[in-house]
């Protein structure tokens, strides 16, 4: 199933316009937000859709419809659009190594360190 939950949907990795977010929506209210944040709430009130047992039986045609709308916008649009509920629904960018080691929490917590290697001069190691 790669990323995807077995038993929540949705529950996985998206890729957008130029990147990829993770997004998952656990339980029916959590559903119904994340169906008002992307603007669509015909999806929680189709009857695929309806609970998350039809949305696991239901999965292909689902992520189909969601992929679609994820795919339209940048992974910056999503977040900011996704910052409004981050108290009810968990989402986050995937980040590649150089964005991991330039987020803002590893810089102020100074996870890399540069040090002198006998041979090799200066090099960057994780704190």
């Amino acid at each position: 199933m790669s990323n995807s939950h077995p038993s929540i949907v949705p529950y996985q990795v998206f890729q957008t316009k130029d990147d990829f977010i993770m997004i998952g929506a656990g339980n029916q209210k959590q559903f119904k937000i994340f169906c008002e944040t992307i603007g669509k709430v015909e999806l929680m009130h189709d009857e695929r859709f309806k609970t998350n047992s039809d949305r696991v039986q239901n999965r292909k045609e689902l992520i189909k419809i969601l992929k679609e709308i994820f795919q339209q916008h940048t992974t910056e649009h999503w977040l900011s659009v996704f910052e409004k509920c981050s108290s009810t629904i968990p989402f986050s960018p995937i980040n590649n190594i150089h964005k991991t080691f330039q987020h803002p929490q590893i810089v102020a917590r100074r996870m890399i360190q540069e040090v002198d290697h006998p041979k090799a001069g200066k090099i960057k190691l994780t704190g």
